[in-house]
């Protein structure tokens, strides 16, 4: 009791609407739209896609642009905190965010994946002179994004995940548990990218530890759900 009352002590807001929305909200709502998801029926992104995407993007910006009461600064000593190397991560994640998604307004996001881009440094640089905002508000501002890497999780682990489960498990298969290092390593990169970056940023002080432990704990609330077949 004492040891997963420490693993909950890990684990925020955050972590539960991820492995909600990833796990349940988004396979029951593509069940429901038929199986056409987030995407329009030319496979483009939709206009609401892109409208979160949008919002996400925004929030990014607006959260990097300000800093936290008695936050230390991204390059302190001459050396990169976490939240200094966090940005480099968060830039790659916004801009991918931005191209998958921007176009469902209809019109091209490079531009503002470059502002991202340029905030995401310029804060780090202009870190003393940034208005200060309290945690809960920036955790808010990047809560967006993180919602929507739910959507990137779902494309990567969606509907072979059960299946490749039952195989791994029963080993029926042995050639598949080839693959499930690559499956973790690209759930890893993009969580790094839309989880650990603009959480780290927005509400800095979680230990690696921490960080390992709400990875595992997306992944085997995901895995048993596609197992249970709720996925």
């Amino acid at each position: 009791m004492r040891t997963l009352s420490r693993i909950a002590g890990h684990l925020r807001l955050e972590d539960l609407l991820l492995v909600a929305l990833t796990a349940l909200g988004l396979p029951l709502l593509d069940r429901w739209l038929g199986g056409g998801g987030a995407e329009s029926p030319s496979g483009d992104p939709s206009v609401l896609t892109g409208l979160l995407g949008l919002i996400g993007v925004l929030g990014v910006i607006a959260c990097v642009l300000t800093r936290g009461p008695d936050e230390p600064p991204p390059l302190e000593d001459r050396a990169l905190t976490l939240q200094g190397w966090a940005r480099f991560p968060l830039a790659a994640g916004v801009g991918i965010v931005a191209l998958e998604t921007i176009p469902g307004l209809g019109f091209d996001p490079q531009p503002l994946a470059g502002v991202t881009f340029l905030a995401v440094f310029a804060g780090a640089l202009l870190f003393p002179k940034l208005p200060v905002l309290p945690v809960t508000a920036r955790r808010l501002l990047v809560l967006p994004m993180v919602l929507l890497a739910a959507g990137a999780f779902d494309q990567i682990i969606g509907r072979d995940l059960g299946g490749m489960a039952l195989d791994l498990l029963g080993g029926s298969q042995p050639e598949v548990a080839a693959f499930w290092p690559l499956i973790l390593g690209a759930v890893a990169m993009l969580y790094v990218m839309l989880v650990v970056a603009p959480r780290a940023i927005a509400d800095p002080g979680s230990s690696g530890l921490a960080w390992a432990v709400r990875f595992v704990f997306f992944v085997l609330v995901v895995v048993l759900a596609a197992f249970l077949g709720i996925r």
